[in-house]
């Protein structure tokens, strides 16, 4: 009998934090808890579609396998770039 592992996939966008927990089998990805979210009607949509990764705060790829009680967390990019607004408020400051 198969292990099975809860993961937790989180996204946050402007306005509202998802946090929903999966059931895995043992052995599993993170691409294989994203396939489970994208099923979730709980889950947005355009969440799925960002290219960044992390478990804990840590980058990972796809294929990186999972262990029971992580969290999955997709990254979406930065809206401004943060040395920019660094120097604006610099700027303004003055």
């Amino acid at each position: 009998m198969s292990k099975q592992l809860t993961v937790i996939v989180a996204y946050a966008d402007d306005k509202q934090e998802y946090l929903e927990s999966f059931s895995l089998a043992e052995q599993s990805t993170v691409a294989d808890a994203l396939i489970l979210a994208k099923q979730s009607p709980h889950f947005p949509t355009a969440a799925t579609g960002h290219c960044a990764y992390a478990v804990f705060g840590q980058t990972v790829t796809l294929t990186t396998l999972l262990n029971d009680q992580d969290r999955v967390e997709i990254l979406r990019p930065l809206k401004n770039n943060p040395k920019k607004v660094r120097r604006m408020r610099t700027q303004q400051a003055r």
